[in-house]
């Protein structure tokens, strides 16, 4: 498995009978890395149990996500009717109860299977996939983009979407049916191998940024500020009253009033989504005890980010959790930070989105880096805040990409083998 062309880990996956007839599918994924000069270490692993006869419906199952000291854990029993088991996160233990789920084997290996069958190219194809951290169901959207042949020893190509998500995947397949490649984008890789790859020393975040030709100083305090590069390197960087993009340029300003925002951004930005916990009575609590007697919206957010920026320990963080998840465990990097306020902007009915780009990472590094941060909406305008830096609005070295996964994604594909010329620089 390789990040931005760097061995970061390993996937292995097995497949055997058990001397009752059932078939059990182990699934490991493994990744060593250094982040900001950290050591980091997580692993994932999976056990899925599957009948002995046709349709090899899903019987029982565990799966186990640990990051250092993060430690997340389900089990389950899939019965004919419900499905019951314990899931433990952040050291908090719940119990499980839900309908059964309506999968099995066929479903787990139906790529596979699209390609033995000798798909034709542009066709396409809804495949059932299994969440096994939220044992939810959903669809992928596969598409033969090229057929393989076992004579020629020539790959099957296909294109692989998740439903209501931007990203997209491409799989290479022998025409036997068996996953050789992975590719998204430029940034991520998993190869098949006859042999374990030693993950590279590069630092994973740092070994990604982008060189300033000059040391900006005073970040904190930058409220304009004018880069160039390349004209040739794209980089999606979006435009907007404080943020000006042209080709090879941009020009910040974080003094311009931000965009005013349409009722259609309003309406979503207050979205009770999973992903911020709206259910919460904890997090409803804090927030509305927060902003109590604020003196306005900005008074509101103000006091939003110092209690993120305090409550919560940085630590880079590979897994997605749940608002309420980051809330209990007190540690996360700038998405955890960033998520947390949009989660506490939102239950104090302030409409959040979290947002994507670049960042200046000061003097020692002299670069940009990948950053996450949040937008709320005051006064009828999008607010730019940074949860993790405690800063009301960002500061010039913030370089918008863009908003929800859309945004992330933008921050994780763009190229990096750039350098910025700094033109000008204001502070305040």
């Amino acid at each position: 498995m390789s990040w931005h062309g760097q061995a970061v880990g390993r996937q292995q996956e097995t497949l055997r009978q058990l001397p009752t007839g059932e078939w059990l599918v182990e699934l490991t994924l493994t990744v060593e890395a250094t982040v900001r000069d950290a050591p980091l270490r997580y692993q994932e692993t999976e056990q899925m149990q599957f009948a002995a006869t046709p349709p090899y419906r899903l019987l029982r199952g565990q799966w186990q996500r640990q990051q250092n000291a993060l430690l997340a854990k389900v089990q389950y029993e899939n019965g004919a009717n419900e499905l019951t088991g314990s899931r433990t996160i952040a050291e908090q233990h719940s119990a499980l109860r839900q309908p059964a789920l309506d999968f099995g084997m066929a479903d787990y290996y139906a790529a596979s299977a699209l390609v033995r069958q000798g798909a034709a190219v542009g066709s396409r194809q809804a495949l059932k996939r299994l969440n096994s951290e939220t044992l939810q169901l959903f669809d992928d959207e596969v598409t033969v983009l090229e057929t393989g042949s076992r004579w020629f020893g020539t790959p099957y190509r296909l294109s692989w979407k998740r439903a209501g998500e931007r990203w997209q995947a491409e799989w290479l397949f022998s025409a036997g049916g068996m996953p050789l490649a992975m590719n998204v984008g430029d940034a991520i890789r998993l190869e098949l191998a006859d042999a374990e790859v030693a993950p590279a020393p590069q630092d994973l975040y740092l070994g990604r940024t982008i060189h300033a030709d000059r040391a900006l100083g005073r970040a904190r305090e930058v409220v304009s500020l004018q880069l160039r590069w390349p004209q040739t390197v794209s980089l999606p960087l979006t435009s907007s009253p404080g943020q000006t993009t042209l080709p090879g340029f941009v020009r910040t300003d974080n003094r311009q009033p931000g965009l005013l925002a349409p009722l259609l951004e309003w309406q979503a930005a207050l979205a009770p989504e999973p992903r911020y916990s709206p259910a919460d009575e904890r997090l409803q609590l804090v927030a509305k005890q927060l902003v109590q007697g604020a003196a306005d919206d900005h008074d509101k957010v103000s006091r939003l980010l110092n209690f993120v920026s305090q409550h919560l320990r940085q630590q880079d963080v590979l897994t997605d959790q749940t608002a309420a998840d980051i809330f209990r465990s007190r540690r996360g990097d700038c998405t955890e930070f960033s998520q947390l306020f949009v989660a506490l902007a939102r239950a104090a009915a302030m409409p959040a989105r979290e947002v994507s780009g670049l960042v200046y990472l000061g003097d020692e590094v002299q670069g940009f880096g990948g950053h996450s941060w949040a937008e709320v909406i005051v006064d009828g305008r999008w607010l730019a805040v940074d949860p993790m830096w405690n800063l009301l609005p960002v500061s010039g070295t913030h370089l918008r990409m863009g908003s929800g996964d859309e945004g992330a994604l933008a921050a994780a594909l763009a190229r990096r083998d750039l350098q910025f010329s700094v033109e000008q620089i204001s502070y305040r």
